[in-house]
């Protein structure tokens, strides 16, 4: 195949686009042999492991036995295989400690064995509810298909584990998926529990394709509060569409309501997505919503305009800072003119254009915005609502890029008290919250105070959003750069330099999470008056990232100035010397 032609020659990005088209990882040739065996044989680590990623069968075997074991061409290939095969065996061996282990340093969660199961499809079958959820966590696919077409929602139902049946549900399996056989999951399925959700989500389905909005509706009112509901809300049917998403191409006719109710009683309207790294993918769904809900509800319907706000949010966290600020503009002048100014839509847009007015380096303008917002706000919705909280985290933002550190803090830990008391310890938001004040406390030099933090917020962080999620590590690059201020330790110096590799590789050189890291490291490593590091990294990545965030993006002064000082370092022959305070006064701590 084209598969296997890419492979051997070990194109990376052709095997990418051949696997993201559809074509099948596991088809074997006239000889049996499947492209895992021919990345192995060659020595094509980077292939194997996009391989595995996507489903390959480890331990497959061609016509004349071989594994790709067998077939490897290095040792690093050999390591690999071999961790494999321990990570299947702890898996069902319900080894919670070594899965966490063999994920940390990076194993394929998604690879299969030749039964033609994934790890997932054997938690699913053992009924090891916390595997599979660190499975999922760590990027584990519920709706890979094994054997007769079997996914993990099939083995749950059949063996009656309801607990793993809400977990995969939770995270977007399919719930009518089918087998070879023609089975959905529904039909084998005993436990009464199972069977009563599964048909839950299939009448909803029904009725919102049939129009019947009162009794979905009714349905979903009484479910408010409940785990149930975000099965229904993430589950999605054999077009791969939610229930929401179903409802706009089925024309619901109430439309609004039922995304009222699954919306606001999921908390997905207050920014859960924010966890997803997809944004491409989501700006072009975003775009999509918005001119169908315009099409069929009206530009000034409710549900539209909120469908509107979303798209300079994505333009944001996509970096596209300029492109961000000209959709604000055009919006709030849009908004101005049919509500006015103290509409709550209104004020709504102004706080994202406060938001781009800081990324873009205009922070004295974003906190007069921020405040005027924000007494407007609390005014209108609250202290405790979210968008109140929204406001004040990104204001902290912004006084921190202002060297006004000490309101900073003081605006994180009124946002951290208040999802402590909406969400608990151990949401996402929480923890995500917490580990902002952390970082206010380590720009005030409260060190210990901010490594207590950071070290609770990743630990929780591994649980709630896993090891390898974006802010898992950003958390941990913010806890090396407070290890360093403190100690100056080699480990923590090391461990910046590692999180930063991870950030640049999984999100690419202009992600604010990168930026950031970019940052720490950097800031370090003049610190220890390695001057040429610190100049290889910022130029490293210059032209990149000025081509994609322009050059009046808020790191780009940071960076000049990072890169004036270390030219000066090195013409003095490295004999100057900074103390942590003076450094970090002279470079202005604030996030990106």
């Amino acid at each position: 195949t084209l598969l296997h032609l890419a492979t051997e020659s070990g194109q990376t990005d052709v095997v990418k686009d051949l696997i993201e088209a559809g074509i099948d990882v596991n088809e074997p040739d006239e000889h049996g042999a499947r492209p895992i065996h021919l990345a192995s044989m060659f020595g094509f680590e980077e292939v194997l492991k996009i391989l595995l990623d996507n489903g390959a069968i480890y331990n497959c075997t061609d016509k004349y036995n071989n594994t790709p074991l067998n077939l490897a061409g290095t040792e690093n290939i050999k390591e690999l295989l071999k961790s494999m095969k321990k990570f299947f065996l702890s898996v069902k061996s319900n080894d919670i400690s070594s899965v966490k282990s063999f994920i940390e340093k990076g194993v394929s969660v998604n690879a299969k064995d030749n039964t033609n199961a994934s790890p997932l499809h054997n938690a699913a079958w053992k009924g090891n509810f916390e595997i599979a959820s660190i499975l999922i966590k760590n990027g584990g696919n519920p709706n890979s298909v094994g054997k007769n077409d079997y996914t993990a929602l099939h083995y749950a139902s059949k063996f009656n584990n309801y607990e793993i049946v809400k977990l995969l549900l939770e995270n977007g399996a399919i719930y009518n998926s089918l087998s070879t056989n023609k089975k959905v999951p529904l039909e084998l399925a005993e436990d009464k529990n199972v069977i009563e959700l599964l048909k839950l989500i299939d009448s909803s389905f029904e009725n919102v394709q049939s129009s019947n909005s009162d009794n979905v509706l009714l349905v979903l009112e009484k479910l408010r509060g409940t785990t149930t509901m975000k099965a229904i809300a993430k589950a999605k049917n054999k077009e791969r569409k939610t229930i929401i998403n179903f409802a706009i191409g089925s024309n619901f006719p109430k439309l609004r309501q039922l995304y009222r109710v699954i919306f606001e009683d999921c908390g997905y309207k207050t920014g859960k997505c924010v966890t997803n790294e997809n944004n491409d993918n989501a700006l072009h769904r975003q775009i999509f919503l918005h001119e169908k809900l315009s099409q069929t509800k009206g530009f000034d319907n409710a549900i539209t305009l909120e469908a509107e706000d979303r798209i300079p949010l994505i333009l944001y966290k996509q970096q596209k800072h300029q492109k961000a600020l000209e959709v604000c503009q055009n919006i709030l002048q849009k908004r101005i003119k049919i509500f006015g100014s103290d509409n709550k839509y209104s004020i709504r847009m102004q706080a994202i254009l406060a938001r781009v007015l800081h990324a873009l380096g205009e922070s004295s303008k974003a906190i007069e915005i921020f405040e005027d917002v924000y007494k407007k706000q609390l005014d209108l919705l609250g202290s405790d609502s979210l968008e109140v909280l929204s406001t004040l985290t990104n204001m902290a933002r912004a006084f921190n890029h202002l060297k006004r550190y000490e309101e900073a803090l003081g605006a994180e830990e009124t946002v951290f008290k208040m999802y402590l008391k909406l969400y608990g310890p151990n949401d996402s938001r929480t923890l995500i919250a917490h580990g902002n004040v952390g970082r206010s406390l380590m720009y005030v030099f409260k060190t210990d105070e901010a490594i207590s933090v950071f070290k609770f917020v990743h630990e929780e962080l591994k649980e709630a959003l896993g090891t390898f999620h974006a802010e898992t590590h950003h958390v941990l690059g913010n806890l090396h750069a407070a290890l360093h201020m403190k100690s100056h330790s080699h480990e923590a110096l090391e461990g910046l330099r590692e999180v930063f590799k991870i950030q640049k590789n999984n999100l690419g050189s202009h992600h604010a999470l990168t930026l950031n890291a970019e940052k720490y490291l950097c800031e370090s490593l003049y610190f220890e008056k390695k001057f040429n590091e610190v100049l290889d990294i910022l130029n490293e990545n210059a032209i990149e990232q000025k081509s994609l965030l322009g050059d009046n993006h808020p790191f780009f002064h940071f960076a000049q100035k990072l890169i004036n000082a270390s030219k000066y370092g090195l013409r003095m022959g490295g004999s100057i010397s900074f103390p942590y305070l003076s450094i970090y006064n002279y470079f202005n701590m604030t996030d990106f």
